[in-house]
């Protein structure tokens, strides 16, 4: 287990004074970063560095000092699995002087080429990645590596979480990064501002679940990993919640309204991780309504 110096939380680009940085195997030459939070996880051996998601850009320095104390000096490729700045941040860092490839959904290329500004929820503003760190690799529905001995599969899946997801499948190792997808144990994020939605992310896992086999390792963005068994659980809580947000909203039911009566209580243990009943009932409303 290593420990560095940088920050926490989910789409801000605020200083942060310090970064916390958690290495654990995941079998040969695969490892997870636990970034203040933020899950990166990297592929180390004779072919180089692969890393799937690099934090923050104030992280950038600390997960590459955490890379070479795992022997990993030459980062080949970088893959982002989604748009958001504590996923991609880091490119701006690691990939600064080096002949890296990116790699990314199109449309994470096409947000992260323009400055984005989030106004109905979040109220954040990112501005456009520079050249360098932009996705210089890209797919539209899944492309497939080979490297240090592994079998690595980048698979899109639409607009759930935004609309440019990937997960990361390592086959040999039987280990999934899904990035954003996975909010463990507590209600999760929609970039419904950029394409997110609550029904075809539950359609999302569902197509994880029948993808991959029932022992696989499932490696969170934020949050502890999960088994199938456990995604199964988060399916359920995000469809649930969903069907009760959608029926207040048919019943001529304002925000508001939603709130006061907390509609959402009986899923009161999904909010010590990540967001409050009331937040995610806002979340979901926006969802729905959003065009």
């Amino acid at each position: 287990m290593i420990k560095l110096i940088l920050f926490p939380l989910f789409l801000s680009t605020s200083f942060f004074s310090q970064v916390d940085i958690q290495v654990t195997s995941l079998g040969k030459n695969l490892y997870k970063l636990d970034i203040s939070g933020v899950s990166s996880v990297a592929s180390i051996g004779s072919d180089g560095v692969l890393l799937s998601d690099t934090g923050f850009e104030r992280a950038g320095q600390s997960l590459q000092s955490a890379l070479k104390q795992l022997g990993g000096n030459d980062i080949k490729y970088i893959i982002n699995t989604h748009w958001h700045a504590d996923h991609c941040g880091g490119n701006k860092v690691l990939a600064k002087e080096k002949d890296v490839v990116i790699i990314a959904h199109q449309n994470v290329k096409k947000t992260r080429s323009e400055d984005q500004l989030l106004t109905v929820f979040w109220q954040e503003e990112h501005k456009a990645l520079p050249d360098y760190a932009l996705p210089n690799l890209t797919f539209s529905k899944k492309l497939t590596l080979f490297f240090n001995d592994e079998q690595i599969e980048i698979i899109h899946l639409p607009n759930g979480h935004t609309d440019g997801d990937a997960v990361v499948y390592f086959k040999n190792t039987n280990v999934l990064h899904m990035g954003d997808l996975l909010f463990s144990d507590g209600f999760p994020a929609i970039d419904f501002e950029h394409g997110g939605n609550a029904k075809q992310w539950a359609e999302n896992l569902q197509t994880i679940i029948d993808m991959v086999p029932p022992d696989t390792k499932l490696i969170a963005g934020h949050g502890r990993d999960y088994n199938i068994e456990d995604l199964k659980k988060y399916k359920k809580m995000l469809l649930s919640t969903e069907r009760i947000v959608e029926k207040a909203l048919n019943q001529g039911w304002s925000l508001s309204e939603m709130i006061e009566n907390d509609i959402l209580k009986d899923w009161d243990s999904w909010t010590e991780a990540h967001h409050s009943c009331e937040q995610w009932i806002e979340i979901l409303y926006h969802s729905l309504t959003y065009k």
